[in-house]
């Protein structure tokens, strides 16, 4: 029986504006997060390493004197802190996995949601993906650090200008999503104030 009128198809997707303006901000939140979360772990990183390179003076200064290159010096630091990513990666995402599967078995319940009575099973999925992503991203940022832990030393120069501009820049950029937060929370007052 055909139509008298036009029928157009589309997805869901398109039709839910509220759902896609709420996960954006949801991945705009936890984005500037892990971004924050990464340049912590970065800072940490850094530190220890300086501080093992520091550590190691002498090791470095008879590795000199018995005719190692600088280069071969920084890169027997990097394979160390590439091999400790690597050991940290592989731990983190065994224990994410047991935890995964342990609150698969165990049922832990979450509290109401407004509106609700009931709560709802904690669940929290394994994802390769995040995982592959995740290592990469960790044993970059170790490599990083131990590059520049090991060229600082190597050089005898001290960072410690580059490193109070890395403060200021972490203490700007928290306090940009400090503003940011309470702009999106106007932005919402505004929102419900005029649907209401």
């Amino acid at each position: 029986m055909p139509l008298d009128y036009d029928v157009e198809i589309t997805p869901w997707q398109e039709r839910a504006f509220f759902y896609n303006k709420v996960k954006d901000l949801y991945d705009l939140i936890f984005g500037v997060m892990g971004f924050v979360m990464g340049l912590v772990v970065f800072v940490a990183l850094f530190n220890t390493m300086t501080m093992s390179v520091t550590e190691r003076t002498r090791e470095i200064g008879t590795l000199s004197a018995l005719g190692s290159y600088p280069n071969e010096i920084i890169h027997s630091f990097l394979r160390e802190a590439g091999l400790l990513a690597v050991i940290g990666v592989v731990l983190g995402a065994v224990i994410t996995a047991l935890t995964t599967i342990l609150l698969l078995v165990v049922d832990v319940q979450m509290p109401p949601p407004p509106g609700r009575t009931d709560g709802y099973p904690l669940n929290i999925y394994f994802s390769f993906e995040l995982v592959a992503y995740a290592g990469v991203g960790v044993v970059c940022i170790c490599l990083l650090a131990a590059y520049l832990s090991a060229k600082k030393r190597r050089k005898k120069t001290h960072y410690g200008g580059a490193y109070l501009c890395l403060n200021y820049l972490t203490y700007l950029f928290c306090l940009c999503l400090l503003v940011f937060n309470l702009l999106q929370s106007q932005q919402r007052k505004i929102l419900i104030t005029r649907t209401a």
